[in-house]
């Protein structure tokens, strides 16, 4: 490490930095997940409501 004249401290904070990174991104993936899950459950209802109201079950 000393030839390339590079710290062990630098390592460490981009093994950190590589760990947050992961962290945020599986955040993101997770509230895109539950996004899409609550964008179905709107679609479905929505579907639900016009067939009632087709069917005249709902005013």
């Amino acid at each position: 490490m000393e030839l390339l004249r590079l710290s062990r401290q630098s390592a460490k904070r981009r093994r950190v930095s590589l760990m947050v990174r992961k962290i945020a991104t599986r955040t993101g993936w997770m509230i895109l997940i539950w996004l899409g899950s609550v964008l179905a459950l709107l679609a479905v209802s929505a579907l639900l409501r016009w067939l009632m109201t087709l069917a005249g079950l709902h005013s």
